[in-house]
């Protein structure tokens, strides 16, 4: 109602045993830590604030206006040539896959490809990111099938700073169209390992062609254009 006719339109029985304060233990859990609103008031303020700051950000966003949207060329140029686009996204791997355990986030990237063919080495790189700047080490040990084999080894060490290393599996025979490989990581100075599942897929047992005619669908779509 308010949104609609405004605050005076709010019935009086509603608005007198509150008046514009905030107070709920959800909000006010550390009032002396959080700069949460206190009134209505505050909270419009910090709303319009927000709105603001997100169109001046992107001017793309939708607004509640009867002018027209207007869209500087400076920034439809930096959508696509940025040197910020080029490092955050057109620098990003091809294939990778991120796991988050305890301390931060390991990334596993594959150079090459996901898809392995059994005797032809596969690369594997892994990255610790997203982790507090400290002297930890993190442990890395992989538990390969039988009759598959890793360079430089199954155990290896990191820094968890940032820290990332190259390693070169060769396959061995599948058991299924994909292969999950543990991969068991460990922080110094915690006695608690995490395990996590990395695939890989054989060459040749999944087709990813989804070419072709289906009628069912274009019979519901022409179903729908007639109502």
């Amino acid at each position: 109602m308010g949104i609609l006719y405004g605050r005076g339109s709010i019935p009086h029985k509603w608005t007198d045993p509150l008046g514009d304060k905030i107070s709920t233990i959800a909000l006010n859990t550390f009032p002396r830590n959080l700069k949460v609103p206190r009134t209505l008031d505050e909270l419009t303020g910090r709303t319009v604030s927000a709105a603001l700051e997100a169109r001046m950000r992107d001017p793309t966003i939708l607004r509640i206006s009867s002018a027209p949207t207007a869209v500087d060329e400076s920034f439809k140029k930096n959508l696509s040539g940025s040197e910020y686009l080029r490092i955050r996204v057109w620098n990003r791997p091809e294939y990778y896959q991120e796991y988050s355990y305890f301390n931060g986030v390991v990334v596993v990237e594959y150079p090459d490809s996901p898809i392995c063919v059994p005797g032809k080495p596969c690369r594997v790189v892994l990255h610790s990111v997203e982790t507090y700047y400290d002297s930890r080490i993190i442990l890395f040990k992989w538990t390969l099938p039988e009759g598959w084999t890793i360079e430089p080894g199954p155990e290896f060490a990191i820094n968890s700073y940032h820290g990332k290393i190259e390693c070169t599996i060769h396959p061995g025979p599948f058991t299924a169209s994909m292969e999950f490989i543990p991969l068991t990581v460990m922080v110094s100075g915690r006695s608690e390992p995490v395990t996590l599942n990395i695939p890989f897929q054989l060459a040749g047992s999944i087709d990813y062609n989804s070419k072709g005619n289906f009628p069912e669908h274009y019979d519901l779509k022409a179903r729908v254009y007639i109502r």
